[in-house]
């Protein structure tokens, strides 16, 4: 058994290298699923150990490398927009992270440097509608799946009705399941109406409904409230004002009617007390984390304390256990300085940019696909006000595909085939 699965590795591989589309589309498959445990050594010892998704991906990487050099690919993207900007907060953290080494400084490289390695093949790979398509759908599959086994194993435990459980889905946090499930419904539904295969649109279609199920029964406030601004901002981004409204009226009422007790017993009990017991509840020690991330980042303005810090040295500012933020730009700001935040803001917004490009100048359904990335990416940048949500992947492969679809629909035709009528200059 061994030899067979070395056998079909060193195929797949080999498949991987001569065509690095398949590597991608592997990657993003394995995307929501739950953490495999690491095989090998760290590389150069500033990288985490390798996993199968760090292997298909440095796999995949070479491979577009190899698409470059062969065919004299241009890479614009390099020097200009978004990319360049990950691409700074990137080299930003690799300096800070060594002047200021911590204990966590060598997860963050990794996965950000594998972020990187990420969007670079989004870019030079996906180059057609076409392979924009499959990148959607194998994305919104994907999370489909998980999703659908996460509500199942959570329906069929013989204990769901008597314990206060929480859906964890597969990387077994209720909270970071549902902020990655908020881009994707969005996606979802909006390819779904640009669709033009009846199976794919009715396909598409019909995913929020488990994707809602699952984030329904995580039961997480930050989740809940970044979907709720998202249906807002749909009403605003609408084509049809008043329809927008009633398709949102009639999903808001369902949900509604739908939400366990226990959803919104969470919320009533969501409130800030004078003490920093931890023994309180998870709202006051949230708090205080996100107190001591901003006095921490009151020490250390401009360039942070280091990459990883905040994690022990929280505690330095109010007598808490050991953790995380629990809002994703306080802990940039602590960590990381005016420098980082600003970086990675800068890289956001300049995605919010591109698939807003792809609202405005897209044809044969990118409009649809803009739509999607938009409101996905601003349901998770709302839900991140409450979580440390940087390295969740999700943000990454919304982030890559807004920068890519803005690409497209700016490409003159000659390069793509698909550009839009009007160019921006």
């Amino acid at each position: 058994m061994p030899g067979l699965f070395v056998i079909f590795a060193v195929i797949g591989g080999v498949v991987i290298l001569a065509n690095p589309f398949f590597g991608l589309l592997a990657t993003i498959v394995l995307f929501p699923q739950a953490l495999i445990p690491s095989m090998g050594y760290s590389f150069l010892g500033a990288f985490s150990m390798m996993t199968p998704i760090k292997i298909i991906g440095v796999l995949m990487f070479l491979g577009t490398l190899i698409q470059v050099v062969a065919k004299g690919i241009k890479l614009p993207f390099l020097s200009k927009g978004g990319f360049l900007f990950y691409t700074f907060y990137l080299i930003y953290m690799y300096i800070n992270g060594f002047a200021q080494p911590t204990a966590f400084s060598r997860e963050l490289f990794t996965s950000f440097t594998s972020f990187w390695v990420f969007g670079f093949s989004i870019l030079v790979l996906v180059t057609t509608r076409q392979r924009f398509r499959i990148i959607v759908i194998t994305a919104v599959l994907s999370f489909v799946v998980a999703a659908a086994q996460s509500v199942i194993n959570f329906l069929t435990h013989p204990d769901y009705l008597v314990m206060a459980a929480r859906l964890q889905g597969t990387n077994f946090d209720p909270n970071y399941f549902a902020i990655s499930l908020l881009p994707v419904i969005a996606l979802s539904f909006y390819s779904g109406l640009a669709e033009k295969n009846f199976f794919w649109k009715i396909s598409l279609l019909g995913s929020p409904v488990i994707l809602l199920a699952a984030l329904i029964l995580t039961q997480s406030r930050g989740g809940l409230l970044g979907l709720g601004v998202m249906l807002l901002f749909a009403i605003f981004r609408a084509k049809n004002k008043f329809l927008g409204l009633i398709t949102v009226g009639i999903i808001s009422l369902t949900l509604v009617y739908v939400m366990p007790d226990s959803v919104w017993e969470r919320f009533e009990k969501t409130k800030i007390e004078d003490t920093y017991d931890d023994t309180i509840g998870s709202t006051v020690r949230r708090y205080y984390l996100a107190m001591a991330a901003w006095e921490m980042f009151l020490d250390n303005p401009v360039f942070g304390s280091g990459p990883g810090d905040f994690y022990y040295n929280c505690r330095l500012y109010y007598p808490l256990k050991a953790g995380r933020a629990h809002t994703m730009y306080l802990e940039i700001m602590a960590e990381m300085g005016m420098i980082g935040i600003g970086l990675f803001l800068a890289v956001l917004f300049s995605s919010l940019r591109g698939s807003g490009r792809g609202i405005k100048y897209g044809e044969e359904g990118y409009g649809g696909y803009g739509r999607g990335l938009w409101l996905g990416l601003i349901g998770f940048m709302v839900s991140a006000f409450f979580l440390h949500a940087q390295q969740e992947k999700v943000l990454w492969l919304v982030v890559f595909l807004s920068l890519a679809i803005e690409r497209l629909v700016l490409a003159p035709p000659s390069e793509s085939g698909l550009g839009p009528k009007k160019r921006v200059v």
